[in-house]
């Protein structure tokens, strides 16, 4: 399962930011990072 933040950029406008981070063993093996305009957009 992944996390989404939310924070408002220097316009005023919000920006939503997905992270995904896999372990194995205690070691990362995946990590994803992606910024979306919309929370909709982030949590498809």
């Amino acid at each position: 399962m992944g996390t989404i933040t939310g924070r408002l950029k220097t316009n005023g406008k919000p920006s939503f930011t997905a992270q995904l981070r896999k372990k194995k063993k205690g070691k990362v093996i995946l990590n994803l990072v992606e910024t979306f305009a919309t929370e909709q957009a982030a949590k498809t």
